[in-house]
Protein backbone atom coordinates (compact mmCIF):
# COMPACT_ATOMS: atom_id res chain seq x y z
CA UNK A 1 0.00 0.00 0.00
CA UNK A 2 1.41 3.39 -1.01
CA UNK A 3 2.11 6.10 1.56
CA UNK A 4 -0.71 8.43 0.49
CA UNK A 5 -3.23 5.55 0.45
CA UNK A 6 -2.23 4.45 3.96
CA UNK A 7 -2.39 7.96 5.45
CA UNK A 8 -5.65 8.58 3.61
CA UNK A 9 -7.31 5.54 5.18
CA UNK A 10 -5.96 6.57 8.59
CA UNK A 11 -7.46 10.04 8.17
CA UNK A 12 -10.83 8.61 7.13
CA UNK A 13 -10.82 6.25 10.12
CA UNK A 14 -10.00 9.07 12.56
CA UNK A 15 -12.58 11.43 11.06
CA UNK A 16 -15.27 8.72 11.07
CA UNK A 17 -15.83 8.79 7.31
CA UNK A 18 -14.28 5.44 6.41
CA UNK A 19 -16.37 2.89 4.48
CA UNK A 20 -16.74 -0.72 5.62
CA UNK A 21 -14.59 -2.14 2.81
CA UNK A 22 -11.92 0.49 3.44
CA UNK A 23 -11.95 -0.32 7.16
CA UNK A 24 -11.39 -3.97 6.32
CA UNK A 25 -8.48 -3.12 4.00
CA UNK A 26 -6.90 -0.94 6.67
CA UNK A 27 -7.30 -3.61 9.35
CA UNK A 28 -5.75 -6.33 7.17
CA UNK A 29 -2.87 -4.06 6.20
CA UNK A 30 -2.15 -3.09 9.81
CA UNK A 31 -2.23 -6.72 10.95
CA UNK A 32 0.29 -7.63 8.25
CA UNK A 33 2.57 -4.64 8.92
CA UNK A 34 3.46 -4.15 12.63
CA UNK A 35 5.53 -1.04 11.84
CA UNK A 36 2.48 0.59 10.27
CA UNK A 37 0.40 -0.47 13.27
CA UNK A 38 2.72 1.58 15.50
CA UNK A 39 2.35 4.62 13.23
CA UNK A 40 -1.43 4.23 13.20
CA UNK A 41 -1.64 3.98 16.99
CA UNK A 42 0.58 7.05 17.34
CA UNK A 43 -1.63 9.06 14.95
CA UNK A 44 -4.75 7.87 16.79
CA UNK A 45 -3.29 8.86 20.16
CA UNK A 46 -2.30 12.30 18.87
CA UNK A 47 -5.79 12.80 17.42
CA UNK A 48 -7.47 11.83 20.71
CA UNK A 49 -5.00 13.81 22.82
CA UNK A 50 -5.46 16.93 20.72
CA UNK A 51 -9.22 16.62 21.09
CA UNK A 52 -8.97 16.32 24.87
CA UNK A 53 -6.78 19.39 25.06
CA UNK A 54 -9.20 21.32 22.90
CA UNK A 55 -12.01 20.51 25.34
CA UNK A 56 -9.91 21.34 28.40
CA UNK A 57 -8.78 24.80 27.31
CA UNK A 58 -10.58 27.83 25.95
CA UNK A 59 -10.01 27.84 22.23
CA UNK A 60 -10.42 30.11 19.26
CA UNK A 61 -11.06 27.82 16.26
CA UNK A 62 -11.22 30.73 13.80
CA UNK A 63 -7.80 31.99 14.86
CA UNK A 64 -6.39 28.47 14.69
CA UNK A 65 -7.75 28.03 11.18
CA UNK A 66 -6.23 31.36 10.09
CA UNK A 67 -2.85 30.31 11.48
CA UNK A 68 -3.04 26.97 9.73
CA UNK A 69 -4.03 28.62 6.46
CA UNK A 70 -0.68 30.43 6.48
CA UNK A 71 1.10 27.06 6.57
CA UNK A 72 -0.88 25.15 3.98
CA UNK A 73 0.42 23.88 0.64
CA UNK A 74 2.04 26.21 -1.89
CA UNK A 75 0.25 24.29 -4.66
CA UNK A 76 -2.95 23.11 -3.04
CA UNK A 77 -5.65 21.91 -5.45
CA UNK A 78 -8.76 24.07 -5.60
CA UNK A 79 -10.96 21.06 -4.93
CA UNK A 80 -10.23 20.23 -1.27
CA UNK A 81 -10.52 16.51 -0.64
CA UNK A 82 -11.89 14.95 2.53
CA UNK A 83 -8.42 13.74 3.44
CA UNK A 84 -7.14 17.31 3.55
CA UNK A 85 -10.07 18.30 5.74
CA UNK A 86 -9.33 15.50 8.20
CA UNK A 87 -5.65 16.41 8.30
CA UNK A 88 -6.44 20.10 8.79
CA UNK A 89 -8.81 19.27 11.61
CA UNK A 90 -5.93 17.65 13.51
CA UNK A 91 -3.67 20.60 12.70
CA UNK A 92 -6.33 23.07 13.83
CA UNK A 93 -6.66 21.36 17.21
CA UNK A 94 -2.89 21.26 17.64
CA UNK A 95 -2.50 24.93 16.73
CA UNK A 96 -5.36 25.92 19.02
CA UNK A 97 -3.74 24.55 22.17
CA UNK A 98 -0.20 25.29 21.10
CA UNK A 99 2.28 22.93 19.45
CA UNK A 100 4.89 23.63 22.11
CA UNK A 101 2.59 22.49 24.90
CA UNK A 102 1.61 19.37 22.98
CA UNK A 103 5.23 18.40 22.37
CA UNK A 104 6.13 18.91 26.04
CA UNK A 105 3.19 16.94 27.40
CA UNK A 106 2.90 14.22 24.79
CA UNK A 107 6.14 14.15 22.83
CA UNK A 108 8.25 12.95 25.76
CA UNK A 109 7.07 9.39 25.33
CA UNK A 110 5.94 9.26 21.70
CA UNK A 111 7.59 10.55 18.53
CA UNK A 112 5.76 13.37 16.74
CA UNK A 113 4.90 12.86 13.08
CA UNK A 114 4.28 15.35 10.29
CA UNK A 115 2.75 14.14 7.03
CA UNK A 116 1.84 15.51 3.63
CA UNK A 117 -0.55 13.91 1.19
CA UNK A 118 -0.55 13.66 -2.59
CA UNK A 119 -0.35 17.11 -4.19
CA UNK A 120 0.54 18.83 -0.89
CA UNK A 121 3.77 20.53 0.18
CA UNK A 122 4.47 22.55 3.31
CA UNK A 123 7.10 24.04 5.62
CA UNK A 124 7.54 22.68 9.15
CA UNK A 125 9.43 24.49 11.93
CA UNK A 126 11.05 22.15 14.48
CA UNK A 127 11.59 22.93 18.19
CA UNK A 128 15.24 23.90 17.55
CA UNK A 129 14.11 26.44 14.89
CA UNK A 130 15.32 24.25 12.01
CA UNK A 131 12.98 24.42 9.01
CA UNK A 132 11.89 21.57 6.76
CA UNK A 133 10.04 21.89 3.48
CA UNK A 134 8.21 18.61 2.94
CA UNK A 135 7.33 17.50 -0.57
CA UNK A 136 4.13 15.57 -1.33
CA UNK A 137 3.49 12.11 0.14
CA UNK A 138 6.18 12.56 2.78
CA UNK A 139 6.38 11.70 6.47
CA UNK A 140 8.79 13.26 8.96
CA UNK A 141 9.11 11.64 12.40
CA UNK A 142 10.62 13.73 15.21
CA UNK A 143 12.01 11.57 18.02
CA UNK A 144 10.65 12.01 21.55
CA UNK A 145 14.03 13.14 22.92
CA UNK A 146 14.68 15.58 20.07
CA UNK A 147 16.99 18.46 21.05
CA UNK A 148 18.15 16.88 24.30
CA UNK A 149 21.51 15.30 23.47
CA UNK A 150 20.99 15.20 19.71
CA UNK A 151 18.39 16.20 17.15
CA UNK A 152 17.16 13.05 15.45
CA UNK A 153 14.41 12.67 12.87
CA UNK A 154 13.35 10.01 10.34
CA UNK A 155 12.24 10.75 6.79
CA UNK A 156 10.21 8.85 4.21
CA UNK A 157 9.66 10.80 1.01
CA UNK A 158 11.43 14.01 0.05
CA UNK A 159 12.29 17.15 2.03
CA UNK A 160 14.57 20.17 2.00
CA UNK A 161 16.25 20.92 5.35
CA UNK A 162 17.52 24.23 6.74
CA UNK A 163 19.33 23.18 9.91
CA UNK A 164 19.80 25.62 12.79
CA UNK A 165 23.45 25.53 13.82
CA UNK A 166 24.15 23.98 17.22
CA UNK A 167 27.56 22.32 17.46
CA UNK A 168 26.83 20.43 20.69
CA UNK A 169 23.70 18.76 19.25
CA UNK A 170 24.20 17.21 15.81
CA UNK A 171 21.17 16.95 13.55
CA UNK A 172 20.66 13.35 12.36
CA UNK A 173 18.25 12.23 9.64
CA UNK A 174 17.54 8.53 9.24
CA UNK A 175 16.26 7.55 5.79
CA UNK A 176 15.71 3.81 5.51
CA UNK A 177 19.28 2.43 5.29
CA UNK A 178 21.10 5.77 4.99
CA UNK A 179 21.98 8.33 7.63
CA UNK A 180 22.77 12.05 7.31
CA UNK A 181 24.56 14.03 10.02
CA UNK A 182 24.76 17.83 10.02
CA UNK A 183 25.48 20.72 12.39
CA UNK A 184 24.26 23.76 10.48
CA UNK A 185 23.54 23.50 6.77
CA UNK A 186 20.85 23.19 4.11
CA UNK A 187 20.28 20.22 1.85
CA UNK A 188 17.66 18.15 0.05
CA UNK A 189 17.02 14.46 0.69
CA UNK A 190 14.95 12.17 -1.50
CA UNK A 191 14.12 8.83 0.12
CA UNK A 192 11.04 7.48 -1.63
CA UNK A 193 9.89 4.08 -0.40
CA UNK A 194 9.26 2.81 -3.93
CA UNK A 195 12.67 3.94 -5.26
CA UNK A 196 15.89 1.94 -4.96
CA UNK A 197 18.09 4.99 -4.32
CA UNK A 198 18.34 7.55 -1.53
CA UNK A 199 19.67 10.85 -2.88
CA UNK A 200 21.06 13.97 -1.23
CA UNK A 201 22.09 17.38 -2.55
CA UNK A 202 23.92 19.92 -0.33
CA UNK A 203 23.07 23.57 -0.88
CA UNK A 204 25.23 24.99 1.91
CA UNK A 205 27.50 23.86 4.76
CA UNK A 206 28.82 20.34 5.25
CA UNK A 207 27.11 17.00 5.93
CA UNK A 208 28.17 13.41 6.50
CA UNK A 209 26.13 10.97 4.41
CA UNK A 210 26.60 7.34 5.45
CA UNK A 211 25.24 3.84 4.82
CA UNK A 212 26.51 0.27 5.30
CA UNK A 213 29.62 1.41 7.22
CA UNK A 214 30.61 3.77 4.39
CA UNK A 215 30.60 7.56 4.63
CA UNK A 216 30.92 10.54 2.31
CA UNK A 217 31.57 14.12 3.44
CA UNK A 218 29.61 16.49 1.23
CA UNK A 219 29.97 20.25 0.95
CA UNK A 220 28.13 22.98 -0.96
CA UNK A 221 27.12 21.92 -4.47
CA UNK A 222 27.87 18.21 -3.98
CA UNK A 223 25.41 15.34 -4.36
CA UNK A 224 25.46 11.63 -3.60
CA UNK A 225 23.20 8.60 -3.55
CA UNK A 226 22.95 5.21 -1.92
CA UNK A 227 21.66 2.28 -3.96
CA UNK A 228 19.68 -0.04 -1.69
CA UNK A 229 19.93 -2.89 -4.18
CA UNK A 230 23.72 -2.85 -4.68
CA UNK A 231 24.62 -1.24 -1.31
CA UNK A 232 26.78 1.28 -3.18
CA UNK A 233 27.37 4.78 -1.84
CA UNK A 234 28.70 7.22 -4.43
CA UNK A 235 29.07 10.83 -5.53
CA UNK A 236 26.89 11.80 -8.48
CA UNK A 237 26.59 14.65 -10.95
CA UNK A 238 24.44 17.43 -9.51
CA UNK A 239 22.64 18.11 -12.79
CA UNK A 240 21.40 14.53 -12.90
CA UNK A 241 18.97 15.01 -10.02
CA UNK A 242 18.72 18.66 -8.95
CA UNK A 243 19.37 20.78 -12.01
CA UNK A 244 16.84 23.33 -10.73
CA UNK A 245 18.69 23.99 -7.46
Amino acid sequence: MKEQKFFGLCAKHLSGTIEADEEQKLTLYLNANPDRQKIFQSLKKQWEFSGNLRLSYQTNPQLAWEKFSDLKSDHEPKAVRWVHFAYRLVAMMVLTVGLGFLLREFGKTEPYRYATFEGETKWVVLPDSSRVRMNESTMLTVEADFNEEERKVSLTGEAFFEIAREVSKPFIIQTDEARTRALGTSFNIQALAEESKIEIYVESGKVAFSAKDKELILTKGMAADFDKKTNQLQLIMVDSIYSNQ
